[in-house]
């Protein structure tokens, strides 16, 4: 049984990070890391969704530089919300967030995809 998680996606940029998830997209910063006098990782919040970001160690570096590198790479994180998802979407665009795609499924079920703003 798993009795916590917690997903950590690797970025070059803490900075970056705060800036698109927090002002584009209303997440919360729960907690702030300083190692070494940088910012290290944040945790980030907004309802029932939990992120964290952090800037890889040398090894980790190495490992991702590769992964980068590779053509499909990718990382997709869902989040389902309950509320009006066609306002959220109008919201999004209105604060220059990029959409990557939009779909309504045969159930008329509307999603979206996003595009990070720094990567």
């Amino acid at each position: 049984m798993i009795k916590q998680k917690e997903c950590v996606v690797l970025v070059s940029s803490i900075q970056d990070v705060i800036k698109f998830y927090t002002d584009k997209l209303g997440f919360d910063i729960i907690d702030l890391i300083v190692e070494e006098g940088e910012l290290h990782k944040v945790h980030l919040r907004k309802g029932k969704c939990f992120l964290t970001f952090k800037r890889p160690s040398i090894q980790e570096s190495v490992e991702y530089s590769f992964i980068k590198g590779c053509p499909s790479s990718c990382l997709t994180v869902s989040i389902e919300v309950s509320k009006d998802l066609d306002k959220m979407l109008a919201k999004y665009e209105k604060k220059g967030v990029a959409i990557a795609s939009k779909t309504t499924d045969a159930d008329m079920l509307t999603s979206f995809t996003i595009k990070d703003g720094f990567g």
